[in-house]
């Protein structure tokens, strides 16, 4: 009360309440001051809370759009090898057509060596008989005519078939590398995608941990102004009655009053028409006027609805700080 300064005792003498009273409700405002600044303080708390959920989320959600995008850049690469490694079928079909064109080749020159071997021969059988001389000079003849005609032949066929192993040796090693190449870009895959898995399942129990906590601070939020709203209907009704009480007082006030005026009026009464003095009651007198009207306390918890309506509101009219409460 020190705080209200040194008129406050000045102030309540205007207020139809008395000191007790004002006291109560100094004690009510006060509760209620400091409701309101725990509540104040859990919201700040919570909204703490909140941002620095907001704050991890958002990084998780950066970290997930970077993986997202090294995700997308690996899978044009894979692409990119794929379109290599579908050439592959193409090689293979050539390689093969290559070979079994080289073998049809070593098959043709086989069977024209042999063609000309039997040639040669049955022409050497059928001129053995001849004289030396003119053997000789066919012999001769013939091994000119032999070499002039088969030895171009021969060098062509085994540079195109020298040609032609290199290209295939070339080719079978360009389908390893590819193979290679893909074996590990599958590899890779594969373990990229393992770790984006554990990732993302690091990703739904922070987030499912989050909901947890959310929920957990809601229910908390629910218990306790669950409970402020108890405090607050527990005011309410000591409130109640005390505003009963104060009509209580103010009803004894007024019956006190009619009670003065009735034996005022029973005295002029006396005086105008004198009483046999054997009367008993004649002079009857009532002291509650004498006696202040904080003594009549009466009942200490009064059902609502017993006190007159029109007097409880000229109450509540004249004592504004329940309004404000």
């Amino acid at each position: 009360m020190n705080t209200l300064g040194p008129g406050w005792e000045e102030a309540l003498r205007d207020i139809p309440v008395t000191r007790k009273e004002a006291l109560n409700l100094l004690v009510i405002m006060k509760k209620k001051l400091l409701r309101a600044a725990s509540e104040l303080t859990f919201y700040k708390e919570r909204i703490t809370i909140l941002q620095d959920q907001l704050i991890h989320q958002k990084r998780n959600e950066e970290k997930l759009i970077r993986l997202q995008a090294e995700f997308k850049s690996q899978s044009l690469d894979i692409d990119k090898l794929a379109k290599k490694s579908s050439r592959i079928p193409l090689l293979e079909k050539t390689v093969k057509q290559q070979e079994e064109l080289i073998c049809r080749l070593e098959t043709l020159l086989e069977h024209q060596r042999k063609q000309k071997i039997n040639a040669n021969l049955s022409n050497y059988a059928v001129n053995i008989n001849r004289l030396d001389n003119d053997l000789l000079e066919p012999i001769t003849n013939y091994s000119t005519t032999n070499s002039h005609n088969f030895n171009p032949t021969d060098y062509i066929t085994s540079t195109t078939l020298r040609n032609l192993s290199s290209e295939n040796d070339q080719l079978r090693h360009t389908i390893n590398e590819l193979n290679r190449t893909v074996c590990n870009l599958a590899k890779q895959q594969d373990e990229n995608n393992a770790y984006h898995q554990t990732i993302e399942q690091r990703y739904r129990e922070e987030i499912d941990a989050l909901k947890e906590q959310q929920n957990r601070l809601e229910e908390e939020a629910k218990y306790k102004n669950r409970r402020f709203d108890q405090i607050e209907n527990e005011n309410y009704r000591t409130m109640l009655a005390d505003t009963e009480r104060l009509e209580l007082y103010k009803l004894l006030d007024n019956a006190e009053l009619r009670i003065k005026t009735l034996e005022e009026e029973l005295e002029r009464q006396e005086v105008r028409v004198p009483r046999n003095p054997n009367d008993v009651g004649a002079s009857r007198k009532s002291h509650l006027f004498k006696e202040p009207a904080w003594k009549y306390s009466g009942p200490s918890k009064v059902p609502l609805g017993t006190s007159d309506i029109y007097t409880r509101k000229s109450l509540e009219k004249s004592i504004p700080e329940y309004e404000s409460y």
